[in-house]
């Protein structure tokens, strides 16, 4: 008996792999119908299916919203959804689960968009390893005259037009087919992929599959040979604030489309709890910087016009496992990164993020997800000039959320601790990720700001850290106050230290 994540797993897992026009889809009905006459429990589960994920899938190719990183995390998204919802629990209960394309469509897609290798074996290593996989090898030619004979039109992402490889649609799909061919030769070789001569007759390759799957004992289990992940580096202490330097600076390695020269803008991130005065302070510091002549960008989690109304309406039916929710909140915060912030900062604005990757990253790790796969995951991310953290402590948190959003779902922890009380779950929750924030804020050495003061202070606190960042930027125009001068028995209180 095998084990994933210490879960029996008792069934088996048979893959199906090749470029378009092999005939695996064809091979693997075959094979599903067979197992059902032999009396077996049989699931089946397709590429691109979730039913939470496929909407946004859908409305971003319609669009042609994907990039080649949005379009690997939201394909990523749907995967971890079927392993959790559909694949995972099959396995569990003993049936057999019969995947028509698995992480080698993602591993050979990709890396044809110029993804690096390492991070999408990384990004995938939650996977289940099949207990068989099948490559249908067919020529070039033989697969690009089927497809063309039998399908009425290509779409975009299917003929590779977003690569930019040929201006013809037929001569796109030849050379796009023809990298991803290539691909899955190495795929082959490393994974150890059974490689069926897709030009034989039907007869004979269902037979080979057959008898392949009839003798099979191995079971699945999780996949091995992951490599480790990479950790995000730790912020280098010696660069000044608002420093020129000579290129754009990642977590991992620089983002495929994204140039490494220096941009004239400057980013600044708040992070914190909900309810610690994120957006308010968002919004006085946008007023004054617009004040100083400087123009501002705001932005913050679920705002992708790609992936925000796919995560909301997601939510609401509380029903996503932290590997589908954590790659969601990454397709959404990698739109927002190409589409608005890296606009922003080549216009020589300042982008004010409320939350950035640190915000996705605590809330992950506390649900279990390792911290090693998040910060791998959020290696394409930009590091910010500057990182504010409000910090606080629940006690004076409980009574800024009660008389303002109320216990939300999510932010109470009730997703996945087992109290039936509101009021314990938020505030284990809370505790718990306020402890994962100071880690963080450690680690990366960020600002951190008493967040227990009365606003005034706070924003004094925020506007100094700052002014160091934006030096040189927009007008020289002196501080403009937008918020009163706190009272005297404010001004002369001490807060005392944040444990």
């Amino acid at each position: 008996m095998s084990s994933y994540n210490g879960q029996e797993l008792r069934g088996r897992l048979f893959v199906v792999e090749g470029i378009d026009g092999s005939g695996k889809s064809t091979q693997l009905d075959l094979l599903h119908k067979w197992l059902m006459s032999q009396g077996y429990l049989v699931v089946f589960s397709e590429w691109n299916s979730s039913p939470i994920v496929k909407t946004t899938t859908k409305r971003g190719k319609k669009r042609h919203l994907l990039s080649p990183v949005s379009f690997s995390l939201i394909h990523a998204a749907d995967f971890a959804n079927r392993i959790h919802a559909e694949i995972l629990p099959a396995l569990q209960a003993g049936a057999i689960v019969l995947a028509d394309r698995y992480v080698y469509t993602a591993f050979a897609r990709d890396a044809v968009r110029g993804l690096s290798k390492d991070w999408l074996r990384r990004l995938y290593s939650f996977a289940v390893k099949p207990s068989l996989a099948f490559y249908f090898d067919v020529p070039l030619d033989e697969a690009v005259h089927r497809i063309m004979e039998g399908r009425p039109a290509l779409k975009f992402y299917e003929a590779g037009l977003d690569l930019e490889l040929a201006d013809d649609l037929e001569e796109s799909f030849r050379i796009y087919q023809g990298m991803i061919r290539a691909e899955y030769e190495q795929l082959v070789k490393e994974f150890d992929l059974v490689r069926m001569n897709a030009t034989d007759t039907l007869v004979r390759q269902q037979k080979q599959m057959r008898e392949l799957v009839r003798g099979r004992r191995q079971h699945p289990r999780h996949a091995e040979g992951a490599r480790a992940a990479r950790p995000l580096p730790a912020r280098d202490a010696s660069e000044e604030a608002g420093a020129s330097v000579t290129e754009l600076k990642f977590y991992g390695d620089r983002p495929p489309g994204i140039e490494g020269r220096a941009l004239p803008g400057r980013l600044i991130v708040i992070e914190g709890t909900d309810g610690v005065g994120r957006s308010t302070h968002i919004s006085l510091l946008k007023e004054w910087l617009e004040d100083r002549g400087i123009a501002v960008l705001d932005t913050g989690l679920t705002r992708s016009e790609l992936a925000g109304p796919g995560i909301k309406r997601a939510k609401e039916g509380n029903t996503l496992d932290p590997f589908t929710l954590n790659l969601f909140y990454a397709t959404d915060f990698w739109d927002r990164l190409e589409r608005q912030i890296f606009p922003a900062l080549r216009a020589g604005m300042v982008a004010l993020a409320d939350r950035y990757i640190f915000s996705l990253i605590a809330r992950a790790v506390i649900r279990g997800v390792s911290p090693e796969w998040m910060e791998d995951l959020y290696g394409f991310a930009l590091v910010p000039d500057c990182v504010i953290y409000l910090d606080i402590d629940v006690e004076h948190l409980l009574p800024r959320v009660i008389s303002s959003t109320g216990f939300d779902y999510w932010e109470s922890g009730q997703d996945f601790l087992p109290s039936t009380s509101v009021f314990d779950t938020f505030v284990e929750y809370q505790t718990w990720l306020l402890d994962e924030f100071r880690r963080l804020a450690s680690r990366h050495e960020f600002h951190v700001i008493d967040a227990r003061g009365s606003v005034p202070e706070i924003f004094r606190a925020i506007s100094k850290q700052v002014e160091e960042v934006v030096a040189g930027m927009g007008q020289d125009a002196p501080i403009v106050e937008l918020l009163e001068e706190p009272s005297a028995e404010a001004a002369s209180a001490t807060l005392p230290h944040l444990e």
